[in-house]
């Protein structure tokens, strides 16, 4: 008998533990599943707000025009949070501050002017006046009016509140950066590099130029430039990855009388000092102005600071020397030798007929040298080593060459 309800204990025992295991695991499946689905919701309606402000800028960059619905006017932010449910207020204002969009105008989306064909959203279905996209002037930044629901959550536009939660697929994060790097003001479009820092611009201008309009750019603080080829009565598209290949002729655009010194100073600019200004005028009247900031741009390579300071140990030399970077930051230094002198025997080249070397070559293949954290190259060479070649390099791949006698 004392066996027999022993047996069953363990077996009532065995039977909670299935029945825990069990809920835990439902639980979990719950909670997966909650989430795709989730990312799910936040993954099309990322994809349609993309879609509708990639097709709603160019419609105004080839038109001139807000691609609104014919019988309705602007509206202001205040009108804007006064068409949603009250409990939604507080999350569209938050995403309006975010966007830095409170002061605007907002324009009721015709989606019929746009070539979408696949949304779902924003055709004011079943006479929903809430299913409608607006447009936000002049930062063409999208909203949804009806949001879009993500368990106790509501999101209305591509404001960090939504873009910082979502799961998002790579293809898609790209091209919320490119969305995010693009400015778009009274007709003038323009896309940039969107990451933290990079030494090409990679900057595209797209606008309609009407009839007796120019356009202008400035550097930075300095006076406004026309730039050329402008032809009127059409979109004019220019492309450029830096002010060198302006003044060079590398690109599509001319900007008169741009000199090489305010190309050199660029760079050297404080990081708020980095930016350009697009400008259009018509019959002389300003209409239209674009700030393109550029504080992340770094095409400055690493510079030395102090001379080589050698010292003989034994049969070597020890060489130190400071170096700094006010940009990205230095990456490495690298070294080869040039010229060496062995006792009572003229001077050689270290290699058969090698007087310099390619800085690219020398990037790639020289020796690298110790570089401590306040910027000090040290490294120790043999005694003979007369001459030596040096490339310092910052994490942007910006590198400087030079050649010093020891």
């Amino acid at each position: 008998m004392k066996k027999l309800n022993k047996k069953s204990g363990i077996s009532f025992i065995i039977l909670v533990l299935t029945i825990v295991v069990a809920l835990i695991l439902l639980a979990s499946a719950y909670g997966v599943t909650s989430n795709v689905m989730n990312n799910g919701v936040i993954t099309n309606f990322t994809e349609d707000l993309l879609m509708v402000q990639d097709q709603a800028t160019l419609y105004y960059t080839m038109n001139g025009t807000i691609p609104k619905y014919d019988d309705t006017d602007k509206e202001t932010a205040s009108n804007v949070l006064s068409m949603v449910d009250t409990k939604y207020r507080a999350k569209l204002q938050e995403e309006m501050e975010l966007n830095k969009d409170t002061q605007n105008d907002f324009y009721k989306i015709d989606l019929s002017k746009l070539d979408i064909d696949r949304s779902s959203r924003g055709f004011s279905n079943s006479g929903n006046v809430s299913d409608v996209f607006l447009l936000a002037y002049p930062t063409f930044n999208v909203y949804y009016l009806k949001g879009a629901s993500v368990g106790d959550e509501i999101y209305f536009s591509l404001s960090t509140r939504l873009t910082s939660i979502a799961r998002l697929p790579n293809d898609l994060k790209e091209k919320i950066d490119y969305v995010i790097s693009t400015k778009t003001s009274h007709q003038i479009n323009v896309t940039k590099n969107s990451e933290d820092w990079y030494n090409k611009m990679n900057i595209s201008i797209s606008t309609y130029v009407d009839t007796n309009e120019t356009l202008y750019m400035s550097i930075s603080d300095g006076e406004l430039k026309q730039i050329t080829p402008v032809t009127q009565n059409t979109t004019n598209r220019y492309y450029f990855d830096s002010l060198e290949d302006i003044l060079n002729g590398k690109t599509n655009i001319k900007v008169t009388n741009l000199t090489q010194e305010e190309v050199e100073n660029f760079g050297n600019l404080e990081k708020d000092k980095k930016y350009i200004e697009i400008v259009k005028r018509q019959s002389g009247v300003e209409i239209a102005r674009i700030k393109i900031n550029l504080s992340g741009y770094d095409n400055t390579a690493p510079t030395r600071i102090s001379e080589p300071l050698v010292t003989s140990v034994g049969e070597n030399k020890n060489i130190s020397f400071k170096i700094k970077d006010d940009g990205v930051g230095i990456y490495k230094v690298k070294y080869d030798f040039l010229v060496f002198q062995e006792d009572g025997k003229p001077t050689q080249d270290y290699y058969s007929n090698i007087k310099s070397f390619d800085i690219d070559y020398l990037s790639a293949n020289g020796k690298e040298a110790n570089l401590n954290n306040d910027g000090v190259v040290e490294l120790q060479v043999p005694k003979s080593i007369k001459k030596m070649a040096f490339v310092l390099m910052d994490h942007l791949q910006n590198a400087r060459y030079f050649e010093v006698q020891i």
